[in-house]
């Protein structure tokens, strides 16, 4: 079973795409700050890293940054979800490598899913797994 860690700060949110998640057959771990999120990587090694921008301690460019320098968790595909739609951030995200950068208001739960899905099986190929 795949696994989905979800980077969210806001309760409400993150249990619905965890919900959606389940239901659709992933594991799913959540991550309320930046530095758990890095704990958690590290522990659970998700599959798939679903990113908030706007975190309370780091921001999601800042996880990503120690995501990338992470030789064992660098492979990991990090999609950034979030409320922000700056054309600014979303050029930075994808050069930084980021699978995809979704604004939240604009995604319906199967396309997250079906996203999710493409960004794990692109990652196997391209490792021979």
């Amino acid at each position: 079973m795949d696994k989905v860690l979800i980077v969210e700060d806001n309760e409400v949110i993150a249990r619905l795409w965890d919900m959606t998640l389940r239901e659709a057959g992933f594991g799913v771990a959540l991550a309320e700050t930046g530095q758990q999120a890095l704990d958690k990587i590290r522990s659970e090694n998700p599959d798939l890293i679903l990113l908030d921008l706007v975190m309370p301690d780091l921001d999601g460019f800042e996880i990503f940054e120690k995501i990338l320098e992470d030789p064992v968790h660098c492979h990991i595909p990090v999609i950034f979800l979030t409320n922000y739609s700056e054309r600014a951030d979303i050029t930075r995200a994808l050069a930084m490598g980021a699978a995809d950068f979704i604004v939240k208001a604009n995604i319906l739960p199967e396309e997250l899913v079906e996203k999710i899905r493409a960004s794990i099986d692109r990652v196997r190929e391209k490792r021979g797994a």
